[in-house]
């Protein structure tokens, strides 16, 4: 059940706020710059950097190149002209591809109904819709409601364009109380059902609303889960009714779209051309930044330049995969000459072991073997099994003895297994592909990664977006440096990090 709020203002507040807004609402427009960003992208890996680079990022071994598409938009009527990219902290440029925004847009106007003597402000609110309506293009399609006690549709979306404009021009005024948020969540239920690769709610009145069992936090949650952006055309018939205004343009201020007082009583505010649909309804579009960094978070800053002279910028958090493991294959087996005798035929755990190393799965198939020392004993005999357990120890020694060990992560639950750290990028989740695979279906398919931080000497753990997140000693953490004895916990996973301070320094 929604709270219920009436949305009433004792005169000397009134008063109060129009003695300090007043003056500057009509014109007050912060620009703001917004993106939605697609999570990183690997892609081919590129060519080695120059001799002699001192970028760390080009430094950087795994060579891979990342990209990240971001649709940007702005809050304000403008045109845009070019987007700079570079990540935080950095001085240096990256390579941005900026596509202006060419996609199907779906726009829902919902005029707000006054008393019929107020005629003077309707009309000009009503020459506006069909004003902004006029670019009748194949990619944008328009309806219109009014907004009273109940939403009322005025021009459906496949209405001509002389038919939209006649019934709009023929909507009149009625006394009856404004159902304002109320109308707004019907207006977006029925936008989310229509396709449109941009979707926008515009709302022009006053902002009155008679309310008393919707609020303003549902049509907003309402609008994001729809991919609705609201906009917020002011029209009032007196200078005591501006300060209503903030109703409607919170909305627009939260969904990031365009808020503009246009006419309080017989003054004009704001101007509405022939370019508002491009500007302010369908203002930017794609960026694709090329990116070379190593795994981990990272703060992604873009800078958007418009026809005006003006520029706004805007930071992205986000996470930058780690790079696959690339396997040799491996080298053919060589057939025997004639004055070599052929080699003996592998024994089946010799078999099953050679598998094992190519999957890496070695500790598991040595584990599983050793811990079934009492079946072996009855099924070969002693000496028998005896002989293929050593065996395979020497094999799981021959594996692991030549590479280093940079830490282990130590399982607290279940059957007390250890993992060594042993690449300094170590993906952990509940797929296969993972270096560390932990079948747990708390675990997500890609869950975190380690990577180890050369210039502090240390791993840190980044969560990937899995549903359970990471949580180190206790705390819930997007990136985190890990310490010898830290506990992390990774949904129903417990594990213990130990540092090999030999290995790391």
């Amino acid at each position: 059940m929604f709270r219920v709020r009436r949305h009433l203002l004792a005169p000397g507040t009134i008063a109060l706020l129009l003695s300090g807004l007043a003056p500057c609402v009509g014109n007050a427009q912060d620009t703001r710059l917004l993106a939605q960003c697609t999570a990183p992208q690997l892609v081919t890996p590129a060519a080695p950097p120059p001799a002699g680079s001192d970028d760390p990022a080009l430094a950087s071994p795994h060579g891979s190149q990342t990209t990240v598409s971001c649709n940007l938009w702005a809050t304000d009527a403008v045109t845009f002209k070019g987007v700079k990219a570079s990540i935080k902290g950095r001085t240096d440029r990256l390579d941005v591809q900026f596509e202006p925004r060419n996609q199907t847009l779906v726009v829902m106007f919902l005029i707000q109904l006054m008393d019929p003597g107020r005629r003077s402000i309707m009309s000009p609110m009503l020459d506006t819709v069909v004003k902004i309506a006029e670019p009748r293009e194949s990619k944008r399609r328009y309806a219109a409601y009014t907004i009273a006690n109940d939403l009322t549709m005025v021009a459906d979306f496949g209405a001509s364009k002389s038919d939209f404009d006649k019934s709009v021009r023929a909507v009149r005024g009625v006394a009856l109380p404004t159902q304002l948020y109320k109308g707004a969540l019907e207006a977006i239920a029925k936008l989310a059902k229509e396709k449109g690769d941009r979707k926008a709610l515009v709302i022009l009145g006053d902002g009155n609303s008679d309310d008393t069992s919707y609020d303003h936090e549902p049509v907003v949650k309402a609008a994001k889960d729809a991919g609705v952006i609201i906009h917020a055309l002011g029209f009032a018939a007196e200078a005591s009714d501006q300060p209503k205004f903030q109703y409607i343009r919170r909305l627009a201020e939260e969904t990031g779209g365009f808020r503009r007082e246009v006419r309080v009583g017989s003054t004009q505010k704001y101007t509405i051309g022939n370019q508002f649909v491009a500007e302010a309804l369908e203002n930017g579009g794609t960026a694709t930044v090329s990116l070379r960094e190593p795994p981990g978070p990272a703060t992604l800053s873009m800078t958007a330049d418009f026809s005006n002279g003006r520029s706004e910028s805007v930071s992205y958090a986000i996470t930058v995969p780690a790079a696959p493991v690339v396997r040799e294959p491996p080298a053919p087996r060589q057939q025997p000459t004639e004055t070599e005798p052929a080699a003996a035929p592998m024994a089946w755990y010799e078999k099953v072991f050679a598998w094992a190393r190519e999957n890496k799965t070695v500790a598991l198939i040595s584990g599983v073997a050793l811990g079934l020392g009492t079946i072996g004993l009855s099924l070969f005999g002693i000496s028998s099994f005896g002989a293929r357990r050593a065996r395979l120890a020497e094999l799981a020694e021959e594996e692991q003895g030549d590479r280093v060990v940079y830490g282990w992560l130590d399982m607290l639950d279940g059957n007390a297994s250890r993992y060594p750290l042993q690449t300094t990028n170590v993906r952990i989740g509940r797929h296969r592909d993972n270096d560390i695979c932990l079948l747990n279906d708390s675990i997500s398919r890609r869950h975190a990664v380690l990577h180890f931080d050369a210039d502090k000497r240390r791993f840190v753990i980044t969560d990937l977006g899995g549903g359970n997140g990471v949580i180190v000693n206790k705390i819930k953490q997007q990136s985190h440096d890990l310490n010898d004895g830290d506990l992390v916990e990774l949904g129903e996973v417990r594990l213990r990090f130990r540092a090999n301070m030999e290995a790391v320094g």
